[in-house]
C-alpha cells in the first residue's frame, strides 16, 4: 500500500541568529560573571571528577529566538508492508491502531517522491542507529535498545472510501536498512491522529 509519509522539521533562516541588541563589553563580562556565579559548582564537580551532567549547565542567551513555531513537516512517499512479508492494507493500519500493539513494518522509500530534507533525516537516522549499533557485543542487546533513537512518523492514506486519513506510528527504530530505499521499521504503537502537524 502506497503512503505519504511525514517527520516534523523545525526550520530556520540566517536572520534567526541575529542579535537583537549589540552588547557592550561591560554587559557582556556583567552576564560572565553572573553565569559562573550561578554555575560555579558545575565546573568544580566536572573538575574533581564527580558526577557532571550536561542538562545541569545552564545558559544565557544573547540573542532571542525568532524560530519559535516555524515546526513544518516534511514529506516522503513509500510502500507500506508488514515486515513478514505479508502486504499491509486500511484494514491493517486500522487493526493495528485499535490494537495499540508494537509492530514491524517495511518502508520502499519512492526517491522521486522525497523531500531533500527527509532522506537526510533519515540518512542521519540511520547514521545514528548503526553508530549505537556498533556496541551491542560490549553493551548488550537491551542497553542498544534502550539507546536507539526514535522518531514518531506520521502516515497519510486513503481509507476505503477515499478520504485522507492519518495515523501516526509513535517510537519507531530502524530494525535493519534493507537497501537505500528500504528500511524496516519497529513502531511502540500506531495512533489515529486528527492531521499531519
Amino acid at each position: 500500500m502506497i503512503v505519504d509519509l511525514y517527520l516534523p522539521y523545525n526550520t530556520y533562516d540566517d536572520g534567526d541568529f541575529d542579535a537583537v541588541h549589540q552588547m557592550t563589553n561591560d554587559e557582556y563580562f556583567d552576564l560572565m560573571e553572573k553565569e559562573v556565579r550561578a554555575n560555579k559548582n558545575i565546573a568544580n564537580d566536572f573538575i574533581n571528577k564527580r558526577r557532571f551532567d550536561v542538562r545541569d549547565a545552564a545558559s544565557f542567551n544573547a540573542a532571542q529566538k525568532h524560530n519559535e513555531g516555524k515546526v513544518r513537516t516534511i514529506h516522503a512517499e513509500a510502500d507500506i508492508d508488514w515486515a513478514d512479508g505479508e502486504k499491509m492494507d486500511v484494514d491493517g493500519i486500522v487493526s493495528a491502531c485499535v490494537g495499540g500493539d508494537v509492530g514491524a513494518i517495511t518502508l520502499k522509500f519512492n526517491p522521486d517522491n522525497m523531500d531533500d530534507e527527509f532522506e537526510e533525516d533519515l540518512n542521519f537516522w540511520n547514521e545514528e542507529h548503526e553508530s549505537i549499533n556498533e556496541y551491542v557485543d560490549k553493551m548488550g542487546e537491551d542497553w542498544a535498545f534502550s539507546n536507539e533513537p526514535v522518531r514518531n512518523i506520521s502516515i497519510e492514506y486513503l481509507n476505503k472510501a477515499g478520504e485522507k486519513k492519518t495515523a501516526e506510528m509513535v517510537n519507531c527504530r530502524i530494525l535493519d536498512r534493507e537497501s537505500l530505499i528500504s528500511y524496516v521499521i519497529l513502531y511502540e504503537r500506531l495512533r489515529f491522529k486528527q492531521n499531519i502537524r
